[in-house]
């Protein structure tokens, strides 16, 4: 193999690597659950402060676990790898948010919210890297 023929099949595997990373990360390339009901409901700003008090004992409680948050809509928007999003609001602090990571093919209920508005979102906990995350979303 020549070395302009390495360096395409290089660029052509580097371009489309964000493609295959989404794919394989994003709940929307999962076959859809069932969505379970009777969820425990925690108020954002509460959910954060749990956190900030003790992470080690909130991810004991909320990490990779099922459950709701309730709050203010901070913002709408989309992550590095282009997965929607939507920020709740925390009160202290507009640095920080609970984060709710929803799948592409929620994207047009997406569209529809506004900052200000209340809402309660189901998903998995997911700790703590600034925001507190919640993955695999969905309207509760």
């Amino acid at each position: 193999m020549s070395v302009l023929t390495r360096s395409k099949v290089l660029v052509s595997c580097l371009a489309l690597l964000p493609a295959f990373l989404a794919a394989g990360c994003s709940p929307s390339s999962s076959v859809p659950k069932k969505r379970p009901t009777g969820l425990r409901v925690v108020e954002a700003p509460s959910l954060f402060e749990i956190y900030e008090k003790n992470e080690v004992s909130a991810d004991a409680a909320y990490k990779d676990k099922v459950f709701a948050v309730s709050g203010i809509i901070h913002g709408v928007g989309r992550d590095i790898l282009g997965t929607p999003y939507v920020t709740l609001r925390i009160g202290k602090n507009e640095m920080f948010a609970v984060q709710c990571m929803f799948s592409a093919r929620d994207e047009a209920a997406l569209a529809r919210l506004s900052p200000g508005e209340e809402v309660t979102i189901a998903g998995t906990g997911g700790g703590k890297m600034m925001n507190v995350l919640l993955v695999d979303c969905w309207f509760y």
